[in-house]
């Protein structure tokens, strides 16, 4: 049985957000007002416990440290043990969260792990839905392409918004009614088979 697989079984309850090499110490919080660093190591595997709704960094040595997962600002309440949709960036700095809002949509929250404040919520448009790419929908320049897409019920669109994570700022926006977008098509895009 190979590691991640062992590791996957053993973390029942637990999601998996990222392995991230750290060349140098980086600065992050421990609590609210309070910062700890991560000394530099081969790599920094982050993991949502999510019955404890907790963040948890774990170096080759064993766990470092563990805060509350930050919770989008008007965040609704969830059920307990549920996953959440997170990003974290290539250099361990900025958190991409999912999550409904008590105004019934979804929102998409950039949290700066280093200063622990919220940068900024990007609210979903009635009846869509939001989604994170996996691990490699960002890139080393915190930029991320996050996809929104109709629900079922509602009629059939879909848009892709790129985000640069450093201040939270839409770059661009790819927008399709149907399957294809001729923009995205031409920048080398496809939809996933």
């Amino acid at each position: 049985m190979n590691v991640l697989r062992t590791v996957g079984l053993a973390l029942v309850g637990v999601m998996l957000l990222l392995v991230l090499p750290v060349a140098g110490a980086e600065t992050f919080p421990a609590a609210p007002h309070s910062t700890f660093a991560l000394p530099a190591n081969e790599w920094w595997l982050v993991i949502h416990d999510q019955c404890n709704d907790t963040l948890h960094w774990i170096a080759p040595s064993g766990e470092y440290t563990s805060i509350p997962r930050p919770q989008l600002p008007n965040e609704a309440a969830g059920s307990p043990c549920s996953a959440k949709a997170m990003h974290i960036s290539q250099n361990g700095r900025y958190l991409v969260e999912i999550a409904p809002l008590i105004t019934g949509q979804n929102g998409v929250g950039f949290y700066d792990l280093q200063t622990g404040q919220w940068l900024i919520v990007h609210q979903a448009q009635p009846n869509e839905s939001i989604y994170l790419g996996d691990r490699y929908s960002s890139d080393v320049y915190n930029r991320i392409a996050i996809s929104f897409a109709n629900s079922p019920t509602a009629l059939r669109a879909w848009r892709v918004i790129v985000f640069d994570m450093t201040p939270a700022l839409r770059l661009s926006s790819y927008k399709a009614a149907g399957q294809r977008s001729p923009a995205l098509w031409a920048a080398g895009f496809s939809p996933a088979r």
